[in-house]
């Protein structure tokens, strides 16, 4: 089948670097889906100089499904926010939806997709809801601490309305729909080597447009990947990162769609202290960073800051009984 640029209204752009393990699994989810839709989708491969067996598998899906697969390989590693600017600009629809090389995008989400963007063809972008799950993506988590909670679909007037609405949730790639021409006008260079382009560059472009929130989880992110930082010293430049680009688009936000965002930081930057300190990284580095970013927050003070300077022993043994409580609670989950 071959793919005509005509009337291409949505891109899937996935930035891969050694994906092999799981790059299979998320295309089948994404090609199973193509032949239920009659528009035309096109899936575009940003590689990363990987090393493994993604350019053999992505020849595969390329021989398989003629005229759908666009596979583009850098010369080097630029790094993972580089990578998925260019997945957007390497893409040829009017929307591209960013999607990692390891989540899965379940049945029926294209169909939705392309309905939302038929209903709303001037929207800035489309938040799509996330679950997430084991590795092996058998056991499912419950949705609510992250993924937003609605059960309908919510069209978002303002910036302010759709950060309300989603707050940190847009920081997974696979969750982002973006308007192809918005991105190419933002400047995003000033974010690049931030780990988190995708939800800088949504913060910048959003203002002054309408998006939407699609309610129902249609992907499925396997929990704690993390083949980057296995000790959580990445985790903490990247929350330092994070908070630094909260603080920067904080102007053009209401205080209390900022703030219900921050909490989200919070609830989970007593695991990454934690975490980072059981490994004995040491926090003297990072500590004025993190009081520039947080420090008019009462939170960091009493809570967050203590951590940093507890005996790494002592945060071992708390954060492996905090991870025991966890996993009682979902096994009573599902």
């Amino acid at each position: 089948m071959e793919l005509s640029t005509s009337r291409l209204r949505l891109s899937i752009g996935i930035p891969t670097y050694n994906g092999s393990e799981y790059i299979r699994e998320a295309l089948d989810s994404i090609v199973s889906q193509l032949n239920d839709i009659e528009e035309k989708i096109e899936i575009v491969i940003s590689d990363n100089a990987s090393t493994d067996k993604t350019p053999m598998i992505i020849d595969e899906y390329k021989e398989r499904y003629p005229g759908i697969f666009s596979y583009f390989r850098n010369e080097m590693d630029l790094g993972p926010d580089r990578n998925i600017d260019l997945s957007v600009r390497r893409s040829k629809g009017e929307y591209v939806w960013l999607f990692s090389d390891d989540d899965k995008m379940l049945e029926g989400s294209l169909k939705k997709v392309l309905s939302v963007l038929e209903e709303n063809r001037n929207i800035a972008a489309i938040f799509v809801n996330w679950q997430s799950a084991s590795l092996d993506l058998k056991q499912q988590y419950k949705i609510g601490r992250y993924g937003i909670t609605s059960k309908s679909d919510i069209f978002c007037k303002t910036a302010d309305d759709f950060l309300h609405t989603v707050r940190l949730t847009p920081v997974l790639l696979s969750s982002n729909i973006v308007n192809r021409s918005l991105w190419e006008k933002t400047d995003n260079s000033i974010y690049m080597g931030s780990f988190w382009i995708q939800f800088a560059t949504l913060l910048s472009l959003l203002p002054g447009n309408s998006s939407y929130c699609i309610s129902k989880p249609y992907v499925l992110y396997r929990y704690n990947n993390l083949r980057w930082d296995k000790h959580g010293e990445k985790n903490l430049k990247n929350t330092i990162s994070l908070m630094r680009i909260i603080n920067a688009h904080s102007s053009k936000y209401s205080r209390k769609s900022v703030r219900r965002t921050v909490e989200v930081m919070f609830s989970s930057l007593p695991r990454e202290i934690l975490v980072s300190r059981s490994n004995s990284i040491v926090f003297k580095p990072y500590t004025l960073k993190f009081i520039k970013e947080f420090k008019k927050y009462p939170f960091f003070w009493f809570f967050i800051f203590p951590l940093m300077f507890l005996p790494s022993n002592l945060c071992t043994f708390i954060y492996n009984l905090r991870k025991s409580l966890i996993n009682y609670k979902r096994k009573n989950e599902t």
